[in-house]
């Protein structure tokens, strides 16, 4: 299913949690550049969660609170795909207990990935392994042209 498609989808569903969860932010991202997205949201400040790796590098993802249902929803409405720098924000539904525990999730979903560097994982600095070299093979080929 591709972006607009799930767009559409969440869009057909009714909107009655008062929270959003962001994905595409850049690694740079801040609280006030957060709190500048939403200005005139009814953005609770205080609870902005920006995801972070167990390293501490930001995942490029976040979650907020707002006041109110609605205050949400028009959020929503208004800030879906807008940027933050050079990148558009995608926006979800997500309940309250999702906000909560969006911290802890991050970490567990990128723990499962680090050490799996050798594999394309996430090594212990943050960043994708794999076999290196031409190809992936590891080396200049074997085919002697070189």
């Amino acid at each position: 299913m591709n972006p607009d498609e799930l767009q559409e989808q969440e869009q057909q569903q009714p909107f009655d949690k008062p929270a959003l969860k962001m994905r595409g932010l850049p690694y740079s991202v801040t609280e006030d550049d957060i709190i500048q997205f939403f200005h005139g949201f009814g953005l609770i400040e205080d609870s902005i969660r920006i995801g972070k790796m167990p390293n501490g590098k930001l995942t490029g993802e976040a979650c907020v609170l707002f006041e109110n249902t609605e205050d949400a929803k028009m959020a929503y409405q208004d800030r879906y795909k807008q940027y933050i720098g050079s990148r558009f924000i995608e926006l979800f539904q997500v309940t309250t207990e999702e906000h909560s525990s969006f911290e802890q999730s991050q970490i567990a979903k990128y723990e499962a990935r680090l050490g799996g560097a050798h594999r394309g994982g996430f090594s212990e600095d943050g960043y994708r392994g794999g076999r290196g070299g031409r190809g992936g093979r590891g080396g200049r080929g074997g085919r002697g042209y070189y």
